[in-house]
């Protein structure tokens, strides 16, 4: 009986799925034949067969796709996954390529983080362990009593990280937000780091600091060689901006400021990590070049190939079906 619940269960899903596709593209019932075929062939659930539009294309352009299948199962035979897992470690491997002051608490004893606290005055904290913007906040210094209380009501490590001053175009965007830049990169050798695709992050609400599109913030394709903002704005909702939601401010034809910069230090980082073929770059622009806010060695492939409908895994599958690749297994 539950096997059975299951299958229609399934199918529901499958033909409600199917129903959001236009039906030029073809017949309800055709659109759920297609995409059982693109689960057994890609491992591609609904949600990405959807918002890939998987259904406007061929094998040949389909299979060079990635999903949430790889990120799971995948990453980790080429990529040390712990470097990343915890952040404050991930920092210490190249220290020097952080713009911002970063410790670790309640490691770093009572003392150092009052005064770290009066010396910043307001600074980001998130949990060591943790992704997609989960649990990340402000702290600001109103009393020594107070900032005192909080670190002795501490549960869990929590790294505590000087506020990121980020460029005044990217903070026209979004003020309310650091918006970021997710890039993606691809470690070939110690002299030659590719970058595989750039997405534009920003929050779209007055009252969340961060940028994340699971967290209802908007991303837009970057071209990596100019650092142009090369398409419309587009969240997980898959609606398309020409402008910010909130403020305005337009997004497709935005230029990035220190965009070589950026991508010179990001690919200076990569090269001293050989522990990881491939990595997915949060990055902050500043005033005067850029800083980098996390790394992640399974970066979601839903964020960077939503956005302009573009597959990005040719290189990267070819690295991750290579067995002379594999360098950590379970």
């Amino acid at each position: 009986m539950k096997l059975l619940k299951k299958i229609k269960s399934s199918i529901a899903s499958l033909w409600r799925g199917a129903g959001q596709v236009d039906r030029s593209k073809g017949s309800r019932f055709g659109i759920m034949c297609d995409m059982i075929l693109c689960k057994l062939r890609y491992h591609a659930k609904i949600e990405e067969y959807l918002a890939y539009r998987l259904y406007e294309y061929r094998h040949c352009y389909r299979k060079n796709f990635l999903f949430k299948y790889h990120q799971q199962r995948l990453y980790r035979k080429v990529n040390e996954i712990l470097n990343t897992k915890f952040k404050y470690s991930f920092y210490q491997l190249i220290p020097d390529l952080f713009q911002r002051e970063i410790i670790l608490a309640p490691a770093c004893g009572e003392e150092a983080f009052l005064d770290f606290l009066r010396r910043h005055k307001r600074i980001v904290i998130k949990p060591n362990k943790g992704s997609c913007g989960i649990d990340v906040c402000v702290l600001e210094h109103e009393s020594d009593q107070q900032v005192l209380d909080f670190f002795r009501h501490l549960k869990i490590d929590i790294i505590c990280e000087e506020y990121i001053r980020q460029h005044p175009v990217m903070n026209e965007l979004n003020p309310s937000s650091v918006n970021t830049i997710r890039v993606v990169s691809l470690r070939h050798s110690e002299t030659d780091v590719e970058i595989i695709s750039a997405t534009l992050r920003c929050g779209a609400r007055s009252d969340c600091i961060i940028d994340n599109l699971n967290k209802g913030g908007v991303g837009a394709a970057v071209d990596v060689d100019t650092g142009i903002v090369s398409t419309f704005g587009r969240d997980y909702q898959l609606r398309s901006y020409s402008h910010h939601p909130l403020t305005g401010v337009q997004i497709i034809g935005l230029q990035i400021p220190n965009w070589q910069k950026a991508m010179d230090m990001l690919k200076q980082a990569h090269a001293r990590l050989p522990q990881n073929r491939i990595l997915g770059w949060d990055i902050a622009i500043t005033e005067t070049g850029a800083d980098i806010v996390e790394a992640n060695s399974a970066p979601a492939p839903r964020s960077i190939q939503m956005i302009d409908g573009k597959p990005k895994g040719e290189k990267i599958l070819k690295i991750l079906k290579d067995k002379k690749n594999h360098i950590y297994h379970h």
